[in-house]
């Protein structure tokens, strides 16, 4: 693999993407997390109140949706179908890593809340997975 692989303007707006919209959800329904218990509801910029940590668990979305749905579907190993199903388990493994690893979620928020955030997660990367690759 040559690194000009790994430069894709389609999934960087796909992680860009998901951040804005995630930050958007986190505002707009902070009421829902707090009605389930949470007593915060995290920055996906911050892990454990420090900056640039949660940069990893974002780099790593990236590495992975180059690797595991864009690379194979421009080299037609994957059909249309396949590539919201690996952009899905994707998000959900990026989102549960990252809510089951910061103490903030994990101290302050039920099972039920890091279910939905994980669910939350993996539909947002599937969708523009979806929208942005196909």
């Amino acid at each position: 693999m040559e690194y000009k692989e790994f430069l894709s303007v389609e999934v960087l707006s796909i992680v860009a993407l998901v951040w804005i919209i995630d930050t958007v959800w986190r505002i707009e329904f902070g009421s829902f997390y707090q009605r389930y218990g949470a007593s915060s509801i995290p920055d996906k910029m911050l892990f454990d109140g420090e900056k640039g940590i949660s940069d990893i668990f974002w780099g790593i979305m990236y590495g992975l949706i180059i690797i595991f749905v864009q690379i194979p579907f421009e080299a037609g190993e994957l059909m249309s179908d396949q590539v919201f199903a690996r952009g899905f388990l994707i998000g959900m493994a990026i989102y549960m890593l990252y809510d089951l690893f910061n103490r903030d979620v994990v101290y302050h928020w039920s099972m039920l809340l890091i279910l939905v955030d994980v669910a939350w997660g993996g539909f947002l990367v599937g969708l523009f997975t979806h929208i942005l690759l196909v």
